[in-house]
Parts: C-alpha cells; sequence; structure tokens
C-alpha cells in the first residue's frame, strides 16, 4: 500500500512540474519587426524582411539576403548574447531602413500572445508575431 502511494505520489508530482512553463517560452517563436521607437524618432520598417525566430538557445534574425545567428540565454523578461554571426549575401542596402539598428538584446514583453517589445540602449523594438519561415 505504501508502495502505491509512493508511486502515485511520485507520478503526480512529476505532472505538476511538467504543467509549468519554462523561463522565456511565450517569446519562443517568429515575428516580424514592425517598428523601433528611439528617443528622438519613431522608425517605420519599411517592409515585413525583418524576420525573427527566437528558440530556446538562439535566435535567428534577417535583414534582406542577409541571415544573422546568435546563441542566446532566454529569461523570463530578458534576451542576452554575444557574438553574431551573419551571412553576407549581398549588400547592406537590401537590409532596409532598419538595419543599422538592429539589436534584440535587451527586456522583452510578450503582449496577448502576439506582440513582443524588446527594450535595450537602441530604443524599443515592436514585433509582431508572424506564421512566415
Amino acid at each position: 500500500m505504501i508502495k502505491k502511494l509512493l508511486l502515485l505520489s511520485f507520478i503526480f508530482s512529476s505532472s505538476i512540474s511538467l504543467s509549468y512553463s519554462q523561463p522565456g517560452t511565450n517569446a519562443i517563436g517568429n515575428w516580424v519587426l514592425d517598428s523601433l521607437q528611439r528617443s528622438d524618432s519613431l522608425i517605420i520598417a519599411s517592409s515585413k524582411i525583418y524576420q525573427v525566430t527566437i528558440s530556446p538557445n538562439s535566435i535567428q534574425y534577417q535583414f534582406g539576403a542577409n541571415i544573422c545567428d546568435a546563441e542566446i540565454k532566454l529569461t523570463s523578461d530578458s534576451i542576452h548574447y554575444e557574438g553574431v554571426a551573419c551571412t553576407e549575401i549581398c549588400c547592406n542596402e537590401t537590409g532596409g531602413n532598419m538595419y543599422p539598428y538592429i539589436n534584440y538584446r535587451g527586456k522583452y514583453k510578450v503582449h496577448n500572445s502576439n506582440r513582443l517589445t524588446i527594450e535595450n540602449q537602441t530604443g524599443i523594438f515592436y514585433l509582431s508575431r508572424s506564421n512566415i519561415r
């Protein structure tokens, strides 16, 4: 009888721990950059070319023909990464008007599961959930 209770207790406690989401899981997914609020101006993305994919251990983002990847540390409210590896398929002009400002490190919030804001020294980045990839 005690063995059965211990087994049931273990199964129950295991299922409870699985129901909690890992830190940062609400930020995981595909996003598209809409705009950037800088201290002196609001920059609207010139097109939907700024695709961002956040996974538990990495971030991949695109501007024009070029793609960048980085290993990240994702917490419940921030994205941290150091080195970034980017392709150089084409010139920076294809990166559009946001290219010089791209920096997805910082404090983030997910709003209604479909809007992501990332705040850092560059400004506040506004992204929408995307089905593109």
